[in-house]
């Protein structure tokens, strides 16, 4: 595990534009191997900001296509093994959706981080915390994508990454009760967030 943490180094890919590209596909990949590890699953999604409860949700209608799109049209992190990409980070930058105006103040930067998937075989790496490092610290990111807060948001059962998010000194700033409902099963939509540290 130490070996494989120091063979993997994570880097600013920003958008994609090829969906035939090396970057694409590896991205797509490693989409459809995490999908279900998402509530709901990310193929049955329509969008990556569009609240829970107004989307139709059914899982005879799965589709990775349209969330990779989107994805692919975000900002991205990416990590790779050596020369493969076994996880990545997407986040919009200054974000202005109607949750994060409330969670931040109207003069801040909001990079949005909306999806995290990392290979089955390369988690426990530090893969996600290294790419919230990257957000979360001034001069992380490239000047033209750089924000003065961070938020995201994940469903009340997520403990992994709940559980990072607060090691990470995120504050939970908005609970949606009941937003998601997905083959009976329902959950709370948590919003968090984290000033940028100079």
């Amino acid at each position: 595990m130490t070996l494989m943490r120091e063979k993997t180094r994570l880097e600013y890919v920003g958008t994609i534009t090829d969906v035939s590209s090396k970057e694409a596909q590896a991205i797509k990949k490693i989409m459809i191997e995490c999908d279900d590890d998402f509530v709901p699953p990310l193929s049955v999604r329509q969008d990556t900001t569009a609240e829970m409860e107004k989307q139709e949700l059914h899982e005879d209608n799965r589709d990775i296509q349209p969330y990779f799109e989107i994805v692919l049209g975000q900002k991205n992190l990416a990590a790779y093994y050596e020369d493969e990409i076994v996880g990545f980070m997407s986040f919009r930058h200054n974000e202005k959706r109607n949750h994060l105006k409330l969670i931040a103040a109207h003069d801040d930067i909001v990079n949005y981080v909306s999806t995290i998937c990392v290979l089955k075989d390369y988690r426990g790496c530090g893969i996600t915390s290294g790419f919230y490092n990257i957000m979360g610290n001034a001069g992380g990111l490239p000047n033209d994508v750089t924000g003065t807060c961070v938020a995201t948001r994940t469903w009340n059962s997520n403990n992994s990454h709940i559980g990072l998010l607060k090691k990470r000194k995120y504050t939970l700033t908005e609970t949606l009760e009941k937003d998601r409902n997905f083959n009976g099963n329902v959950y709370d939509t948590v919003y968090y967030c984290k000033k940028i540290s100079n």
